[in-house]
């Protein structure tokens, strides 16, 4: 299988020319900006002592630790082809044109084809697609080829940094904590802790290392003395199987409000929540409230308080941010204006009236209660009734605008 890609020519390997001679190098940099990858069907030869061949590269068609892995996982063959010439899913990923992918494997000028330059075999084959939801938990990468695990364990980084297919000349974890409240915002965030190197890698070295989120929460960048220092690392894709429920924006609603009480009155209080329903498996949930006004209560549970409401006519903006199971952050508001004593009273007398004509209106229309012969009231009594409540309505919606006029 194979595609042609257009090299971001600003974020190349820094090892890209060393050990290549000068005219390999002239080569190399002619072809750039694009590279044609290949990945192969099967890389084996003949076992004398068994029936199965012994796999030498990643294929396709190979499955497990023989196959060519994309985004982190084996592909096993897993491809919808739509002919001999397209495939139109791979892993039930759609690869989209001028998409961002990262493609490992083996750099090579092949000299019979007019073709670009080629990775030719195929290793590994990311499809870049992480999001912008403030989790720092994911495959991350840099310029180098170095892949990087990354998890969000309350707070404490977890990291395992690996060369590519076949370089065991680096591996390490890192450890850190990361700054600032679990409940805020990842962007801007520092994690500083230790790194160590494991035995998978050919190197022994330890030491101080940092991460420094960027303002996208997309992009980090590394200081210390590790060997990946000064790198800046790129978020491929988010945790597989675990993603952030797509709540959207939260809505803020008043909590428990009595039916035509209008509590947005100077000088009062009001008590918020989140009316967004929560999906099973939060297992925990951080809260940070502001008001732009009034007195505000906790800040840091399900509900919160503002007392002390402004004068009327101000207009009162009430924010949330939750932060679900440590990683996942969602945010909303609301805006009112606050009311006069007067105008609570006339708004809560408009209510009441509505909610009497409501019922009176459902009484003529439910066929069941239609008033049959001997009852006190006939149907028409009944519609006059309506039509009186109707009228008492418009009569306190015109007292209302008179003694609202400025």
């Amino acid at each position: 299988m194979t595609c042609n890609i257009d090299v971001d020519m600003t974020y190349l390997p820094t090892d890209l020319y060393v050990g290549m001679s000068p005219d390999h190098q002239n080569e190399v940099a002619q072809k750039l900006p694009w590279v044609h990858p290949e990945m192969i069907m099967f890389s084996g030869k003949d076992n004398s002592t068994s029936n199965k061949p012994t796999e030498l590269l990643p294929g396709w068609a190979q499955t497990g630790g023989n196959s060519i892995l994309l985004n982190g996982r084996p592909l096993n063959a897993n491809v919808a082809i739509n002919s001999s010439v397209s495939a139109s899913q791979i892993c039930g990923i759609t690869p989209e044109v001028f998409g961002n992918v990262r493609v490992t494997g083996a750099m090579v000028i092949d000299k019979n084809h007019d073709h670009p330059l080629e990775i030719h075999p195929v290793y590994a084959f990311d499809f870049i697609n992480a999001s912008n939801r403030q989790d720092i938990r994911g495959v991350w990468g840099d310029q180098n080829g170095n892949t990087y695990y990354v998890h969000n364990v309350f707070g404490t980084i977890w990291m395992l940094i690996t060369r590519p297919f076949r370089d065991h000349t680096f591996a390490a974890v890192f450890r850190g904590l990361l700054s600032g409240s679990p409940s805020t915002l990842v962007s801007g965030k520092t994690a500083e802790g230790d790194w160590i190197t494991v035995p998978y890698g050919m190197q022994d070295g330890s030491g101080d290392m940092s991460l420094v989120v960027g303002a996208d929460a997309l992009t980090m960048k590394v200081s210390g003395d590790s060997p990946v220092a000064r790198l800046e690392l790129r978020k491929l894709y988010d945790v597989q199987d675990h993603p952030c429920p797509p709540l959207g924006t939260l809505s803020i609603t008043a909590v428990n409000p009595s039916p035509c009480v209008f509590p947005e009155t100077e000088g009062g209080t009001l008590v918020f929540g989140i009316s967004t329903p929560l999906p099973p498996g939060v297992f925990s949930a951080a809260y940070q409230w502001t008001a732009s006004v009034g007195v505000p209560g906790d800040d840091s549970l399900p509900t919160f308080q503002v007392s002390n409401l402004p004068a009327a006519g101000t207009m009162v903006t009430v924010s949330v941010q939750l932060t679900i199971n440590n990683a996942c952050v969602y945010q909303g508001s609301r805006s009112f204006i606050t009311h006069s004593q007067v105008e609570s009273q006339w708004l809560e007398e408009i209510c009441q009236l509505k909610r009497r004509l409501e019922k009176t209106i459902q009484q003529i229309i439910d066929q069941s209660i239609f008033p049959r012969p001997g009852d006190p009231l006939s149907r028409e009594q009944s519609i006059d009734l309506a039509m009186q409540e109707i009228q008492e309505l418009d009569r306190t919606i015109a007292e209302l605008k008179r003694n609202l006029k400025p």
